[in-house]
C-alpha cells in the first residue's frame, strides 16, 4: 500500500495512506484550483510537498 509523507506544515513528518489523503484533500484542498484529487495528489508528489513511501 503507497504511503505519502510532508515535511511541510501542518502535517509535517506525518505518514499517510491514500484514504487519509483523500481526507486532506476534501478538507483543506481549494477545489477552484485542484477539481480533481487525482490532479491534485499528482500536483504535490511533482512539486515535493509529499512524497511516496
Amino acid at each position: 500500500m503507497k504511503q505519502y509523507i510532508t515535511y511541510e506544515e501542518p502535517y509535517a513528518n506525518q505518514t499517510f495512506t491514500e484514504s487519509k489523503m483523500h481526507n486532506i484533500y476534501n478538507t483543506d484542498v481549494n477545489k477552484s484550483e485542484y477539481p480533481d484529487f487525482t490532479d491534485w495528489l499528482h500536483d504535490m508528489i511533482k512539486s515535493g510537498v509529499f512524497e511516496t513511501i
